[in-house]
């Protein structure tokens, strides 16, 4: 199992095998009507919050520019697919989390500088959090 030592802890990188599938597991466990533990979302806005900051995490999305909503003002709406609390398909969601975690797990090899590996560790730590709040 591979690990990361993050403020002196040692914290499961997620794209390991072992690690990946053990999240996999997890979520195979939730259902749209699994009831929160913590927080006021719902499944499906879990999933899609998670989906989303893995992708900013790893670079398949950007976020719109700060500067740029700021001096447009509200001319401008920010970026749909950063509103994790629109309505989505619960189905779809965790098809297109599952699917970024194995992507992610195929790519491993091609990434080892450190900065990626905390990456990896904090996304862990993301998504076993939210996931301990369904309870699974």
């Amino acid at each position: 199992m591979e690990t990361q030592r993050i403020n002196d802890q040692l914290v499961p990188v997620l794209f390991s095998e072992t690690h990946a599938e053990l999240i996999l597991k997890r979520l195979d466990q939730l259902f749209p009507y699994t009831p929160t533990q913590a927080g006021t979302k719902n499944a499906t806005q879990m999933l899609s919050d998670c989906a989303e900051k893995l992708e900013l995490a790893f670079g398949k999305t950007t976020p719109p520019r700060p500067f740029s909503q700021l001096s447009m003002g509200r001319f401008f709406k920010s970026e749909q697919s950063l509103h994790s609390n629109s309505p989505k398909d619960f189905h779809q969601e965790k098809l297109r989390l599952m699917r970024l975690i194995r992507h992610f797990v195929m790519d491993a090899p091609a990434r080892s500088t450190s900065h990626q590996m905390e990456c990896e560790a904090f996304a862990y730590q993301y998504l076993d959090t939210h996931l301990t709040h369904f309870g699974v």
